[in-house]
């Protein structure tokens, strides 16, 4: 029982949704069978876990009709009508935090009924809703086409003449919601690359560029955004494509709530690191900048918490550009609000790659002793970086061992892609090769090193050319002096 349906749904309330459920329970008007009702009240009992013995199905069954047999079928129909009852519940609920939605469906039952004056004080509480409205997202301009067209049949009733004005507007509205909603999707696919969809509606979409170019005082500041991402895109390449997007986000992004503010100004960050990937040093400051502003800012923040795609990002970007003063703070207040179970490990990697970066190779080392085993989000750069540190310590007893180790993990984990699995495995066999070359086998060396240069599938390419340098390098200086 304790993963049926309706206790998952159960475990997912608050204190409060909890507390209203209850009440919807207890009421007539959704609920007039009392069995249900003290079924529901003996699985309540067992809040918020609901992981008790007594919730396993004849062990709930006698507790709520303790002088009946067990009957798995009635249980099952109860258990039912307790799902229907919580999908009732979600729906109500999302209606009442919701008000102009609420007033939408008002609306529509008083034009139903006829009741003119009702329909009248309703729309001037829509209205009034509407112009406190902060959000300027989809669903607003969908809100305020149905309550202007609400206007309009409610003057079509009266045998009045809507304004032609009035209509446009509508019409304005409408085209607002459906190309945010366009360019969101269009959005998607482009960021997945799936060009496909491009190619096949090629025509469509030159007509919604040229519309948008032609027409942008028309156009909704929530559109702009979207196509400005639109553009950044499909044109990457273009000098005004960033810029464009970066004025909207540092202008409109307050238009939006908090979860889509924060998925368009990913849409800026992601420009910014395909920019820094592909060698642009221009941008590492930009994308420093970006992720700087969307933590302080809070648009990086959910329910006081970072995502660990941000964190790691965060201390990749600030020690790229040499920030280490920033990135200490940063890693030392911001670890809290990553999931528990991985702070130590986030903690003590970012601490040694900061210390590594840094040439503090004994700190480097201590960090990483602090780490009791690899975990799936940071395993890679755990790993890579002990390999590297035996090595740069030319030790090599810790260099076999921190290489087998990691090589032992690879080939038993399931997570990560063949692909990636395979390019982490070349990692280490370049690494052990050059490792043991000595400084005489100079020709096996600089063979190796061109090599690398054009070799795609091996990780830290760039580190590894540079460990055959610098071997090359000391042989150069033992030869002179």
């Amino acid at each position: 029982m304790h993963k049926n349906k309706f206790i998952d749904l159960l475990k997912t309330f608050s204190a409060k949704e909890l507390r209203l459920f209850t009440d919807m329970v207890d009421s007539p008007f959704f609920n007039k069978d009392k069995e249900l009702t003290q079924l529901f009240l003996n699985i309540k009992k067992f809040a918020p876990s609901y992981t008790n013995k007594k919730l396993e199905r004849k062990a709930l069954y006698k507790l709520t009709f303790p002088q009946k047999e067990y009957n798995e079928k009635e249980l099952g129909y109860l258990m039912s009508d307790l799902m229907r009852l919580g999908e009732q519940f979600l729906g109500q609920f999302e209606l009442l935090n919701n008000p102009l939605i609420f007033e939408e469906q008002k609306l529509s039952a008083f034009s139903k009924k006829g009741l003119v004056k009702h329909h009248n004080a309703v729309l001037k509480d829509a209205d009034k809703l509407l112009a406190k409205r902060k959000f300027k997202n989809s669903d607003y301009y969908l809100n305020e086409f149905k309550i202007k067209t609400s206007s309009q049949a409610d003057a079509q009733r009266k045998s009045e003449t809507y304004p032609s004005i009035k209509i446009s507007e509508s019409i304005d509205l409408l085209d607002n919601f459906y190309l945010v909603n366009k360019l969101k999707l269009i959005n998607q696919l482009l960021l997945r690359k799936k060009t496909d969809f491009v190619k096949n509606n090629l025509i469509s979409i030159q007509r919604l560029v040229h519309d948008v170019e032609q027409n942008k005082s028309k156009f909704s500041p929530t559109v702009l955004t979207y196509y400005y991402i639109f553009i950044s895109l499909a044109k990457p390449n273009s000098e005004n494509a960033y810029e464009n997007l970066k004025e909207a986000i540092e202008t409109k992004l307050k238009l939006l709530p908090a979860e889509e503010a924060s998925e368009v100004y990913m849409y800026a960050i992601n420009y910014a690191l395909k920019k820094v990937n592909k060698g642009d040093k221009d941008f590492q400051k930009e994308l420093f900048q970006l992720y700087k502003n969307g933590i302080e800012k809070e648009i990086l923040i959910s329910n006081n918490q970072i995502s660990v795609s941000t964190f790691k990002n965060m201390v990749s970007i600030a020690l790229r550009i040499k920030n280490y003063d920033w990135v200490e703070g940063f890693i030392i207040h911001y670890k809290d609000f990553l999931p528990e179970a991985i702070q130590e490990n986030a903690y003590s990697y970012s601490m040694a790659i900061l210390y590594y970066q840094q040439n503090m190779i004994n700190e480097t080392s201590k960090a990483l002793k602090d780490i009791d085993k690899y975990d799936e989000y940071f395993d890679l750069n755990i790993g890579q970086l002990s390999v590297k540190l035996a090595f740069e310590m030319n030790d090599k007893i810790k260099f076999a061992k921190a290489k087998d180790k990691w090589v032992h993990y690879l080939n038993k984990t399931k997570h990560l892609q063949p692909s990636h699995q395979a390019m982490q495995l070349s990692f280490v066999q370049k690494a052990n090769q050059i490792f043991n070359l000595s400084i005489e086998e100079k020709n096996v060396l600089h063979q190796l090193y061109h090599e690398l240069s054009t070799q795609k599938n091996i990780a830290e390419r760039s580190w590894l050319r540079a460990k055959i340098k610098e071997k090359l390098e000391n042989n150069s200086n033992l030869s002179n002096s």
